[in-house]
């Protein structure tokens, strides 16, 4: 699929989508929580999890378009 920038940008502003990331957002505060209360069996599991929430947040459209290319 290809996406303009101005297309990407538009769904990162979309109300569905900041909702969305809200939520995310909201999963990675209670998993960094229950982390410091070593509810965990696997922090590091957990840490990369947490990791992974946070780059998908923050993904530029670039970053969007290479992982594109790379399928």
């Amino acid at each position: 699929m290809v996406l303009t920038e101005e297309e990407f940008l538009n769904w990162k502003e979309d109300e569905v989508t900041k909702a969305f990331f809200k939520g995310l957002v909201l999963v990675r505060e209670k998993m960094k929580e229950q982390m410091i209360l070593g509810l965990y069996d696997n922090p590091e599991f957990v840490q990369g999890k947490a990791s992974a929430l946070l780059e998908i947040r923050e993904m530029s459209y670039d970053e969007f378009m290479e992982a594109q290319r790379s399928d």
